[in-house]
C-alpha cells in the first residue's frame, strides 16, 4: 500500500501547481488541481463480501487502483490524462464499480479477468446502479435478517441499511432501499420504480476507460482480453431493455458471432454423429429382451465409447448415461432434446433472419428445392407482408430445419403453442437416414476431411 506522502506535480503548460496529499497509509486522498479545486478521496469503502477495499485481502485492487489513478493524474497515459478533481472522482467511482462488482463473481484478481466477465459487467450497467451491484437482492436480505434479529426496520436509517448490506453511499439506492423496507413491511412486493434515469453511453464509456486503466497497468503488453473494454459501450447499450425500445434488441456482437459459430459447428459435424449413435441405441435397444443384463450394458457403453471418440474435440465433454455424473460429462438425454434441437433453431434464426415467433410458424416441409435449383425456405413473415413468404436459403438452414422435423419439433401447424422448439421431447421410432448423414458409410466424418 502507497505510505504517507504528498506528491508535488509542476504544470508547466499553466504554471500552477496540482497536489495529492496522502494519509492514513492510502486511505485518504487529498487533491488539488490547477484550477485550485480540491476533493477527498476516501478509499476505504465496502466489498460485498464485508471487507473493506483498503483491508489486507484487497491490497491487491487497491494497488491496482491508486497506482492507476496516479498515472493518469501525473500525464504518463497520455490518452487518459486527467487533469481536473471532477474528472478523478468519476474515475474513482468507475474503478471501484468494477472492483466491487469482480469480488462479487468471485474474481479476487485482476488477472483472472476474461472477455465474458466485461461483457456481463457492461450488460449489469446498462441496466443501472441497482443491477450493476446487485444492490436489491442485498438490500432485501439485510432487511430480512435484521428483522429477524427484531430490529425495527422501519426506524433504521439509510445509511445503516447499505452498512449492513456492504454497499457504499450512494443517494440513487435511497428510493431502492424505501421500496424493499416497504415491501417487507407490508408483506408484499411494490412496484419497481426506475429512479436512475437512462444509463448514458458516455457512463458506460467512462467505465470503459477505468477497466482500461486497470488492465494496462496490471497486465502491461498482454492482449488476453481480445477487445479494448471502451469499445463495448454500443454493444452494451444494445442490450437494454427500456420502456419504449426501438428496433429489435440485439446481444453483444462477439458472443453472437461465438454462439452463431457453434450452432453452425452443432449442425454440420456432430449432429450426423448423433443421428447415427441414436439410431444405433435404438437398434440395440430392440435386442435387450434377448440380452443378457450385463451384455446389454457392455454394448451399449460399448456405443457410448465409439461416439465419445468420434466427437472428441467437438464437445465441451464427454457424453454420459450417469444423471449424476460430476465430471463434467454431458448426459445423452440433454444432448438429444436440449442442445441439438437448439444448435438447429440457432441457425435457422441467425441464418434466415427470421424473428422468434417466425420460426415458430414453420411446418413441416418448410424447405424446398435441390442443390441445382436451389432452396427456399417458407414461413409466416411478420410485420410487412403479414403473410407466408417463401425466401431463399442456404444448405445449412435446411438441414437444421430438418433437424428440428426430426425431432418433432415442426408440426403441420408449426411449433406447439407456448412450447419452446429446443425444449420438445425426443421422438420415439427411427425415421429414414439421409443419405447426407450416413457418414459412417461415406467413411468420412463430417467437418474432418
Amino acid at each position: 500500500m502507497i505510505p504517507d506522502k504528498s506528491i508535488n506535480i509542476v504544470d508547466l503548460r499553466i504554471n500552477y501547481k496540482t497536489n495529492i496529499e496522502i494519509f492514513e497509509g492510502g486511505k485518504i486522498w487529498k487533491v488539488v488541481d490547477s484550477s485550485g479545486d480540491e476533493t477527498k478521496i476516501h478509499f476505504d469503502r465496502p466489498m460485498p463480501d464485508g471487507t473493506r477495499l483498503t483491508s489486507n485481502n484487497n491490497s491487491h485492487f487497491l494497488d491496482a487502483m491508486q497506482s492507476s489513478l496516479s498515472s493518469a493524474w501525473e500525464g504518463e497515459d497520455r490518452q487518459h490524462s486527467v487533469t481536473s478533481v471532477d474528472s478523478l472522482r468519476k474515475l474513482v467511482a468507475n474503478q471501484y464499480g468494477w472492483i466491487y462488482w469482480l469480488v462479487d463473481h468471485g474474481r479476487h484478481r485482476l488477472e483472472d479477468v476474461q472477455i465474458w466477465d466485461i461483457e456481463a459487467y457492461f450488460s449489469d450497467c446498462a441496466q443501472g446502479t441497482v443491477a450493476a451491484f446487485g444492490a436489491r437482492e442485498k438490500i432485501r436480505k439485510s432487511l430480512r435478517r435484521l428483522k429477524d434479529c427484531g430490529v425495527n426496520i422501519a426506524e433504521i436509517r439509510f445509511s445503516d441499511v447499505l452498512g449492513e448490506s456492504h454497499l457504499y453511499f450512494n443517494r440513487w439506492l435511497k428510493g431502492v432501499v424505501d421500496e424493499v423496507r416497504d415491501e417487507i413491511l407490508n408483506g408484499g412486493a411494490t412496484e419497481v420504480r426506475s429512479r436512475n434515469g437512462n444509463v448514458s453511453e458516455s457512463s458506460l464509456f467512462g467505465k470503459g476507460v477505468a477497466i482500461t486503466l486497470l488492465h494496462r497497468l496490471c497486465l502491461p503488453g498482454q492482449t488476453r482480453l481480445g477487445f479494448d473494454p471502451e469499445e463495448y459501450v454500443a454493444d452494451a447499450l444494445s442490450t437494454k431493455e427500456t420502456a419504449t425500445p426501438i428496433g429489435t434488441r440485439l446481444i453483444p456482437m462477439e458472443a453472437a458471432m461465438r454462439l452463431m459459430d457453434q450452432a453452425a459447428r452443432w449442425i454440420i459435424s456432430v449432429a450426423p454423429v448423433l443421428l447415427d449413435f441414436r439410431g444405433r441405441l435404438i437398434d440395440l435397444y430392440k435386442l435387450k429382451e434377448s440380452l443378457s443384463r450385463e451384455e446389454y450394458a457392455r454394448r451399449r457403453h460399448a456405443l457410448l465409447e465409439m461416439v465419445n471418440a468420434d466427437l472428441e474435440g467437438l464437445l465441451p465433454g464427454p457424453l454420459t448415461f450417469d444423471k449424476r455424473s460430476k465430471s463434467g460429462g454431458l448426459h445423452v438425454r440433454s444432448v438429444f432434446v436440449r442442445m441439438l434441437p437448439a444448435a438447429s433453431y440457432t441457425c435457422v434464426g441467425t441464418l434466415s433472419g427470421r424473428r422468434d415467433k417466425e420460426i415458430k410458424s414453420l411446418r413441416r416441409g418448410a424447405c424446398s428445392g435441390t442443390e441445382a435449383s436451389g432452396y427456399w425456405l417458407e414461413s409466416y413473415i411478420g410485420k410487412n407482408p403479414q403473410a407466408d413468404q417463401r425466401t431463399p436459403c442456404s444448405r445449412l438452414i435446411v438441414d437444421a430445419v430438418a433437424l428440428l422435423e426430426e425431432y418433432g419439433s415442426l408440426g403441420t401447424d408449426g411449433c406447439e403453442r407456448g412450447k419452446p422448439a429446443v425444449m420438445l421431447r425426443l421422438r420415439r421410432g427411427r425415421g429414414p437416414p439421409s443419405a447426407s448423414r450416413d457418414w459412417r458409410k461415406a467413411g468420412a466424418r463430417p467437418g474432418k476431411e
